[in-house]
C-alpha cells in the first residue's frame, strides 16, 4: 500500500471489488496489491482503490482504470551519402529517412545524437546535419511517439559515407578509324581500360554509364 497526504491516509490496491470491501470490513489489508504492480488483463483493467482515513478510520472505495498503449512501429534504417570531395565531411538530411522509419498515422519523429538524448528527448537535431558532428560512431537516433502520450520507439540511424571515385580528369580521348562515313564504333568498357585516369581503382568495383551529355549523367539517378 501506499501513504498520501503525509500519514492521513493509507491507500490500498485490489483487483477484485469484494477484496477491498472485506479488507475495509475487517480492517485487514495483507492481501492488498504491491505497489508495482503488472496488470494481468491484456490493454485494460480496473483495480479497486481503498482509501483509508488513519485518524478517523473513515474509508472510500474508487475505481481506478489502467490503460496500456502500444509504442509506435519504428525500424532501424541508414541514409547513404556520396563524398564528393573525398574530404570526409558530408551532409545528412535526416528527414529523408522518416518513410523507412514509420509510415503510422498521428506519429511524430524527432532526431538526436545519442540513444539516451533520445530517449529523454533531449537535444534534437536540425534536419540538416554534418556528419562531423557525431558522437556514437557512425549513427544517429531517431525518437518516434504520439503527442501526449509517454509510449516511445527509438531507432539507430546508421549514417553512410561513399568515396568518390579518384579519377584524373579530364580524360584521354578515345580514337577511331574513319570508315569513310564520319562514324566509328567504340568499346567503351575497352576504352575504360585504357584510361590511366583509372589506374587508382579497380574497375571492376564500380559500374558505369554513358551519356552524351553532362546533364544527363547528373540527372540520371542510375
Amino acid at each position: 500500500h501506499s501513504m498520501v497526504g503525509g500519514s492521513n491516509f493509507s491507500v490500498y490496491y485490489y483487483e477484485v471489488e469484494d477484496d477491498a470491501i472485506d479488507a475495509r470490513e475487517n480492517e485487514d489489508y495483507s492481501g492488498s496489491l504491491d505497489t508495482d504492480y503488472e496488470n494481468t488483463t491484456p490493454n485494460s483493467q480496473t483495480l479497486y482503490v481503498l482509501v483509508v482515513n488513519n485518524r478517523t478510520g473513515c474509508s472510500v472505495i474508487v475505481q481506478i482504470e489502467l490503460e496500456v498503449f502500444e509504442a509506435p512501429e519504428a525500424h532501424a534504417t541508414f541514409l547513404e551519402v556520396c563524398d564528393v570531395n573525398n574530404d570526409g565531411e558530408v551532409t545528412f538530411h535526416l528527414p529523408g529517412a522518416i518513410d523507412a522509419i514509420s509510415q503510422e498515422d498521428g506519429v511524430e519523429i524527432t532526431f538526436h545524437l545519442t540513444q539516451a538524448d533520445a530517449q529523454n528527448n533531449a537535444n534534437p537535431l536540425a534536419d540538416d546535419i554534418n556528419n562531423n558532428i557525431l558522437v556514437d560512431g557512425q549513427f544517429v537516433y531517431a525518437r518516434v511517439f504520439r503527442e501526449g502520450l509517454e509510449c516511445i520507439s527509438v531507432v539507430a540511424i546508421e549514417l553512410i559515407v561513399y568515396p568518390t571515385p579518384d579519377l584524373v580528369q579530364p580524360l584521354e580521348p578515345a580514337y577511331g578509324c574513319d570508315r569513310g562515313d564520319g562514324a566509328y564504333v567504340f568499346d567503351l568498357e575497352e576504352e575504360l581500360n585504357l584510361q590511366d585516369a583509372f589506374a587508382n581503382i579497380n574497375i571492376a568495383d564500380f559500374d558505369f554509364a554513358y551519356f552524351v551529355e553532362d546533364e544527363d549523367g547528373e540527372r540520371s539517378p542510375d
